[in-house]
């Protein structure tokens, strides 16, 4: 017999941000990966904490229902006071309820609003009784879960990682554009790339300062393609990591989609820094010292010899970086999240 889970979401085209839980549940619940559980419907809810909190209250005397998913964090405050079935909350980070400065090495990463204004303060401290009358806290990184166990005791919380879709990020798939190298006019270029804006915690500057440390015959041949400050779609995304020699990662990531994965799944290498949340999923042969420039340099310099003894052709497939990604694909992390609902049914 199936139990059935309301999602709770923000009504939003957008898969940004916290959006992105939502999302990745309802795919495992539709595509029935999380055993012994299934949607029983979508409740959209506006940002009208008066008008929201009648509609959920309206869902649930419905009946038939065994649990209740906030899918994302920032609804918290909604959880009802007094709960009729046990309630799940996805989250993200918790770095605003307590900021931190995080050492990257040449730089620090500030976590978390440091200066709130008094209407975000009003707005966190709903949040936290929110989630101290929630039943189970649904955590994406160790990192995220850990400070869950310090904000809020009395509630369970489990470890369900943002599941990356290892059909798509497949290096066989017939869409791939196999002539990306040519289109972008990389031929003959050893293309590496790096994922990330201009925000501080990519520390995009690193990559450029490593690049531009090269000897200068190496540095010639090299193509390095920044996704998210260059604007590719994901077909374009899938096509780079094909033709890449390694992506190229020195910042930090915190529990939202992780490129890395998406990498590994199409078995490109892939070069990270020894930070959050790196140090969780990849192997300890991708992760390097986060400001060593000279480490950063001699991995490079390698990669370029083998593309060169190899006769500049693309790279190979790391089918252990592949079967690695399977273990935070939809079937794996669907079988965490029915874990995790289990741990509190009444």
């Amino acid at each position: 017999m199936l139990r059935r889970v309301i999602l709770i979401r923000r009504n939003s085209e957008l898969e940004l941000g916290y959006n992105i839980f939502h999302s990745v549940t309802e795919i495992m619940l539709d595509r029935a990966k999380v055993p012994g559980w299934t949607k029983a419907s979508v409740v959209e809810i506006s940002g009208n904490n008066r008008r929201d909190k009648k509609i959920i209250e309206r869902e649930l005397k419905g009946g038939n229902i065994d649990l209740i998913h906030f899918t994302n964090q920032d609804d918290a405050a909604l959880v009802p006071k007094n709960n009729l079935v046990p309630v799940a909350i996805s989250v993200h980070n918790l770095f605003d309820f307590r900021p931190r400065t995080l050492d990257a090495g040449d730089i620090p990463i500030p976590l978390g609003n440091r200066n709130p204004s008094s209407k975000y303060l009003r707005f966190m401290e709903d949040c936290k009784m929110g989630f101290n009358r929630s039943d189970l806290v649904i955590c994406s990184t160790k990192m995220t879960q850990g400070m869950a166990s310090e904000l809020f005791p009395n509630t369970t919380n489990s470890m369900v990682r943002i599941p990356v879709d290892t059909d798509f990020w497949n290096y066989k798939n017939n869409f791939i554009d196999r002539d990306f190298n040519e289109n972008f006019g990389i031929s003959d270029k050893l293309l590496l790339v790096s994922v990330g804006d201009s925000s501080k915690m990519f520390r995009q500057n690193f990559i450029d300062s490593v690049i531009e440390s090269l000897p200068s015959n190496i540095k010639d041949d090299i193509f390095l393609m920044k996704i998210g400050i260059q604007k590719l779609t994901k077909v374009q995304i899938l096509g780079a990591y094909n033709n890449a020699e390694a992506m190229l990662f020195p910042g930090i990531t915190i529990g939202l989609q992780n490129p890395t994965l998406e990498a590994m799944a199409v078995g490109c290498k892939v070069i990270a820094s020894s930070l959050p949340t790196h140090d969780e999923i990849l192997p300890k042969a991708s992760l390097l010292e986060p400001s060593d420039i000279e480490c950063w340099k001699d991995e490079i310099i390698k990669l370029h010899d083998d593309w060169s003894k190899s006769g500049k052709v693309t790279m190979f497939r790391d089918e252990e970086l592949i079967s690695t990604s399977k273990k935070y694909n939809f079937d794996a992390q669907g079988i965490k999240l029915a874990h995790a609902y289990n741990s509190i049914i009444r």
